[in-house]
């Protein structure tokens, strides 16, 4: 069973990296045809960024209309994507193998290559996207390397909340404070690059309502809420109960119980941003089995367009991790 599961998910990471060679930016690309959008606006963000521009300005591609809103902390890195698709795919490559070495190393061969082969690597490859950083985030924050973890998690600040509460219920004061000053350098770069009016137009550019598309494509809450509107009273509930047990919970549990709720609470979750259910995974009682489901399911859901699913296997997994709350301390 889980060796079928293995092969349906290299078939689709290969059909990932297949897609990633085919689509590239053309002069004047249709990004929803080509399914081009988010490399076509992260090139237009570096190309600002070179130019000393703002990169929070509407993106206008084909007729549609597209936001920036990452924070200026994490635009040193967008500089590298002005090298356009070469640089995507050298960004996809090293995170998808370091997503899959750090999961060898929790468990072996089998769970490393259901980490690489499952949807949250098809849609980072192929939309040259940076969710397979947060999976490492994710497996640095369970290895003794929180400070690093939560610096390459706040790049995606909606994701940090919860796991902020973890690390200060645990006292990580130095991590907390390795993060900080991290971010502090990396802002006073933006600033120094761009001046202060970056972090006025940035605070702008998250108080835009997102296009329709995009919000059609949400994986977290939000894909409850257009079939389902009687979920409005059970979602709270849900989700303070799991709130709960991320505070009760212990050790490697209560951050991978954080990383795994930040997919279902966060206002802009995507699926390629489940990479963080591959950590969290690895801290189940059945590991390779959990990841196996969550592979597959993560492909059925997106693929068939059943968003509203995806929230609830990660309620699912929460219930695992309940299931194998761990005493010891990270």
């Amino acid at each position: 069973m889980i060796a079928r599961l293995v092969q349906l998910n290299a078939v689709a990471l290969a059909l990932a990296l297949a897609a990633v060679v085919l689509t590239s930016s053309a002069p004047t690309p249709l990004c929803v045809l080509d399914n081009n959008c988010d490399a076509l606006v992260f090139r237009s963000v570096a190309e600002a960024l070179h130019a000393g521009r703002m990169p929070y300005a509407p993106w206008e591609f084909g007729g549609l209309t597209l936001h920036f809103a990452y924070p200026p902390w994490a635009l040193p890195l967008f500089a590298l994507y002005a090298h356009g698709r070469l640089a995507m795919l050298a960004l996809g490559a090293l995170g998808a193998s370091g997503l899959a070495l750090l999961a060898r190393r929790e468990h072996g061969d089998l769970f490393g290559l259901l980490a690489l082969g499952g949807g949250w690597t098809f849609f980072s490859l192929w939309l040259g996207q940076t969710g397979l950083l947060m999976g490492i985030a994710g497996f640095l924050l369970l290895r003794h390397r929180a400070g690093l973890g939560l610096l390459l998690l706040v790049l995606k600040p909606q994701f940090a909340p919860l796991v902020l509460v973890a690390l200060i219920r645990k006292r990580r004061g130095r991590d907390l404070a390795f993060a900080a000053l991290g971010v502090a350098i990396l802002s006073a770069t933006a600033t120094i690059w761009l001046g202060p009016q970056v972090w006025s137009t940035w605070v702008e550019a998250l108080l835009r309502a997102p296009p329709e598309l995009d919000r059609s494509f949400m994986s977290s809450w939000q894909a409850w809420a257009p079939p389902l509107p009687w979920w409005a009273g059970a979602v709270p509930l849900a989700l303070g109960c799991v709130a709960v047990a991320v505070v009760r919970a212990d050790g490697r549990t209560r951050i991978a119980l954080a990383l795994v709720l930040a997919t279902i609470v966060a206002p802009h979750a995507h699926p390629y941003d489940l990479a963080l259910w591959v950590p969290a995974a690895a801290c189940t009682r059945r590991p390779v089995v959990d990841l196996s489901v969550l592979a597959l399911t993560s492909h059925v859901a997106i693929l068939s367009g059943t968003r509203a699913l995806l929230p609830l296997v990660a309620l699912w997994l929460v219930w695992r991790l309940l299931e194998a709350r761990d005493p010891e301390e990270s």
